[in-house]
């Protein structure tokens, strides 16, 4: 009798190993067809039986199942997380190395559709992939940080405060080591070689020179202007300018971390303290344009025309392709274009007005006859902008500067294709 009761239960028992055995065939058998619709059936069918399985054959069926919801190109984002999860099982198994490699392709998947929704301008949903993303490979925390400026782009600002908040915490500053060397042939440098060891078999070549090892910049100071800014925006003054304060103490030498506080008090209209800010930078760095630039602007918002006009020029001979600076620049000339205009419009027909009217006329000219030399010497230094060469034209045409503005038109044209 003992000897029947134990023959039954090992029938039982091989018909239970059948039965597993079988449905994971059938899963293994949908996946290399690559017919991952009855795969997914195949790996419900055999999860019923999970908790009598081996092992062996419950690492097989985790494999299984991550490569049944991986799929070919799949931008499912249910599915790729159910195998990451199936992956993830099995990471630290004998199968770990294929696991691994699934996993790589479930991140790969899941930029993918990150990417899809920013160029949608879906930014809302790209900042929760990639925070799921960064969940998958905390290592990565570029993703992180991706998911960070995303949310502003949705304008979430609580998600985005937390996540610069973490970043900060963890220290981040997006610092990549770039191999980098220069085209023998064109000149043009390039920086994104996979490797040193890939960098290098280019160089040996001939078709590369120069090899460098370089330190990309920095974006800690861009993560606490960013922060700063969200806190301004979110009506939490002090917090903008505590968070900038404490990172300053960390890092006194980091300049964009000060940029940033100048920023700050520019967007709480504490100019004194933004003036005192960006002159120390300037001292510190006195040919860097950007800053000029910026001292430009926080004059011309003051009032300080000819002040900011200094600036401006002074960015603008550090470098001479700063569309910025020469858009700033004519613009400060022309501010008072449209109150002359309004005035002259607004003129009646008596001789009193018809004398104001000439008088405004030649005012106004005067000012557009200012503006020409710079927009001139924009275009020469950047030939194809097209604002700029707009500009220009409505100029000479107000002007009646026939053959100039032809000119202009001429190669507006050019540069707009004739539209």
């Amino acid at each position: 009798m003992k000897t029947r009761i134990l023959f039954i239960l090992f029938m039982a028992s091989s018909v239970a190993l059948f039965a597993q055995k079988k449905e994971v065939k059938a899963l293994e058998k949908a996946v290399k067809s690559a017919d991952f619709g009855q795969a997914k059936l195949a790996v419900a069918a055999a999860e019923t039986l999970l908790s009598n399985m081996d092992e062996k054959t419950k690492e097989k069926f985790y494999l299984l199942k991550g490569q049944a919801f991986l799929g070919a190109g799949n931008k499912n984002v249910e599915d790729l997380k159910v195998a990451a999860q199936a992956f993830n099982v099995i990471k630290d198994s004998k199968l770990g190395g294929e696991a691994q490699t699934g996993i790589a392709s479930v991140l790969q998947g899941l930029i993918s559709v990150a990417v899809d929704n920013q160029n949608t301008k879906n930014y809302g949903a790209a900042s929760d992939i990639l925070s799921e993303t960064y969940k998958l490979s905390p290592q990565d925390t570029v993703y992180l940080y991706f998911a960070g400026t995303n949310a502003i782009n949705a304008q979430d600002y609580p998600k985005a405060i937390g996540i610069y908040n973490q970043l900060l915490d963890m220290n981040y500053s997006g610092k990549e080591l770039k191999y980098t060397a220069v085209d023998a042939v064109s000149g043009e440098k390039k920086d994104d070689f996979a490797s040193a060891t890939d960098r290098d078999l280019f160089v040996k070549s001939g078709e590369y020179i120069n090899p460098q090892d370089e330190w990309s910049a920095s974006k800690k100071g861009e993560i606490i202007k960013g922060l700063a800014t969200l806190y301004v925006q979110t009506g939490e003054n002090e917090k903008a300018l505590n968070v900038i304060e404490d990172a300053i103490k960390i890092d006194p030498d980091d300049l964009n971390i000060i940029v940033a506080q100048a920023n700050v008090y520019l967007k709480l209209d504490r100019r004194e303290d933004f003036f005192n800010a960006m002159k120390g930078l300037i001292e510190k760095d006195p040919t860097n344009a950007t800053w000029h630039f910026n001292l430009g602007v926080g004059n011309a918002e003051s009032g300080n025309k000819d002040e900011a006009f200094k600036n401006y020029e002074r960015a603008i001979e550090l470098n001479p392709k700063y569309v910025d600076a020469y858009n700033n620049i004519v613009n400060l000339i022309l501010s008072d274009d449209e109150k002359l205009t309004t005035e002259m419009n607004s003129l009646g027909t008596s001789n009193a007005d018809f004398d104001r009217f000439d008088e405004l006329k030649a005012q106004r000219q005067g000012l557009l006859r200012k503006a020409i030399p710079y927009l001139d010497k924009a275009l020469e230094a950047i030939p194809e902008n097209l604002g700029l060469t707009e500009q220009l034209y409505q100029i000479h045409q107000v002007l009646g500067n026939q053959a100039e503005a032809d000119a202009a038109k001429a190669r507006l044209d050019a540069l707009s294709g004739g539209q």
